[in-house]
């Protein structure tokens, strides 16, 4: 073969591809939006923060102090992980959710092993006297933590290079989690019972923190999508009659800012969600797009969620724990129960194990992107 021949071998190659991908972000985004009639589903993680820095040989410890300084390193390890899988959302700042809640209140991030940093517990005493002060504390001063800063950044270097192909997202935690991870999620839970009004303030001031967390991201045109992970609103924490008075008003309010500019929404709740919970859920204005768990029945969530994109939901421990071959079932029983069903995207059910082999991921995303739908 030639030279010159090998490189137009090569240029279709990589011409193909491009499009191939860069078809792969458009399915993606109006899967999100409407029904879509496709030859194919669209596929994608969900998070993953823990996971792409064992990826890159890295732990959140090690990059947290790394990327104040030299942001870059984030970026080219979410960039060579989000081209080898070749589609998908690019999650911003995955497992560092818990960075703004310690900004907030003033303390310090616990960091272990491979795992996302966690807050220092708040005692009764604390809560009380935070919620006295939550109303005057300065959002704006957010903005001073380097890890923060480094997020915007991070975003515009990874979309320079993965615009055409892949949908940047970048994260917090939803203003109900938020809540929770303010003033201790045992707090959290019993002021909605016991104090409503003092539960409810804490929402509200989880909803201008996610609202000025995201703000450098949409003024920078560096976000293709608004994607809140909401845990606490897990049916194995909260009932249907919280969800209603609680969380879903305070998710709805805060998508609404960004709704209302054409930018879609992603929601993922972990754990169980009842039918009750699932039609509350539906009933959301704002919300375009529900994540779901493995805990979470599909043929439940299509019959229920007939206003949503749903996404989901491959059980992130046989991910973790299968063959290649075992993925590969695994996927071809979920797209059986979606057949038809014109609003899903795959993905796992959950943020992926450090441990979870790279080769079962790639697995995943080639099946999918592979698999034809019998239209």
């Amino acid at each position: 073969m030639s030279k010159q021949l090998l490189l137009d071998v090569m240029w279709n190659h990589f011409h193909n591809a491009f499009y191939s991908f860069s078809e792969g972000k458009q399915l993606l985004l109006s899967t999100m939006m409407m029904p879509v009639k496709s030859e194919r589903r669209t596929v994608s993680l969900i998070g993953g923060g823990a996971w792409t820095l064992k990826q890159g040989g890295t732990n959140f410890r090690d990059m947290a102090e790394t990327l104040i300084n030299e942001p870059n390193a984030l970026s080219k390890i979410v960039v060579e992980i989000a081209q080898q899988l070749g589609e998908g959302n690019v999650y911003i700042g995955a497992g560092y959710n818990n960075v703004l809640p310690a900004v907030v209140r003033g303390v310090k991030l616990i960091y272990v092993g491979e795992f996302s940093p966690y807050l220092p517990d708040s005692d009764y005493e604390q809560t009380d006297k935070f919620i006295k002060e939550c109303d005057r504390i300065n959002l704006k001063r957010i903005w001073e933590d380097p890890v923060l800063c480094a997020f915007p950044v991070i975003a515009a270097q990874v979309r320079k290079f993965l615009k055409e192909t892949h949908v940047i997202a970048p994260l917090t935690w939803g203003p109900f989690t938020l809540a929770g991870q303010i003033i201790g999620v045992e707090n959290f839970v019993r002021k909605m019972v016991k104090d409503p009004a003092a539960a409810k303030a804490v929402i509200e001031l989880a909803i201008n923190a996610v609202w000025e967390y995201y703000r450098p991201f949409v003024e920078g045109g560096l976000v293709d999508i608004i994607y809140l992970p909401e845990p606490t609103a897990s049916g194995d924490m909260i009932s249907p009659r919280m969800l209603e008075k609680f969380a879903v008003p305070a998710m709805d309010k805060c998508l609404e800012l960004y709704h209302k500019q054409g930018i879609p929404t992603l929601v993922h709740i972990c754990g169980n969600l009842s039918k009750e919970h699932l039609r509350l859920l539906n009933e959301m204005v704002n919300m375009d797009v529900l994540s779901v768990d493995s805990k979470v029945s599909m043929a439940l969530a299509r019959s229920v969620l007939t206003r949503k994109c749903i996404m989901g939901n491959v059980d992130v421990l046989r991910l973790e724990r299968s063959d290649v071959n075992e993925v590969v079932d695994i996927l071809k029983q979920l797209m059986s129960i979606m057949e038809g069903h014109e609003r899903f995207v795959v993905a796992p059910s959950c943020d992926l194990p450090p441990n979870t082999p790279f080769a079962n991921v790639k697995a995943m995303f080639e099946f999918v992107r592979n698999y034809r739908l019998n239209n």
